[in-house]
């Protein structure tokens, strides 16, 4: 019974229900790219396909967005895949920390399609994913740290919104 107050301040401030928080925030983010990204005329179907390559915390708080979301009328799906499955298809890429070893491979196979590579993994976009989702590096602020490739979309066929380039703290290319 005496260690019952320490056991409640441990649930309390449990850092994974921060990372749950952080990860449902990022969701709401990559959802949102899809009202300030405009794709090629032939990516525009009845679907919106986002992969998420490897194992990504995002990947539940996206397929839960998913199932209550649409833009425009289009259905969103979300699905996992590994570098072995054909990525042909997905307007967007997240791609997994798990990954960072196959970082190269997987921008290799969407190079020269229109789809929009997204991470949340500081300085990736630095190395060619698009859009790059980190955590404010003060708590001050609640708004996600946002870095983006131009050069990486404009070579993918990809336009990106004013908005959300004003918002990025970086910009490349």
């Amino acid at each position: 019974m005496k260690y019952l107050p320490l056991l409640l301040l441990l649930i309390l401030v449990n850092p994974s229900s921060n990372l749950l928080a952080d990860n449902n925030e990022k969701a709401d983010f990559v959802f949102e790219l899809l009202d300030h990204v405009e794709w090629p005329a032939a990516n525009n179907g009845s679907e919106i396909k986002i992969c998420v390559l490897g194992k990504s915390p995002l990947l539940e708080s996206l397929q839960k967005l998913a199932e209550s979301k649409s833009t425009s009328s289009r259905k969103i799906i979300v699905g996992q895949i590994s570098l072995e499955d054909d990525i042909t298809g997905c307007h967007i890429l997240v791609i997994a920390s798990t990954e960072l070893s196959d970082l190269a491979v997987a921008l290799k196979k969407v190079k020269n399609q229109a789809t929009l590579t997204v991470s949340d993994i500081k300085g990736y976009a630095r190395y060619g994913v698009m859009v790059n989702i980190t955590d404010q590096d003060s708590s001050e602020k609640k708004e996600p740290v946002i870095e983006i490739n131009k050069m990486s979309a404009r070579e993918a066929g990809l336009k990106i919104s004013e908005d959300l380039l004003k918002k990025a703290s970086k910009t490349y290319g």
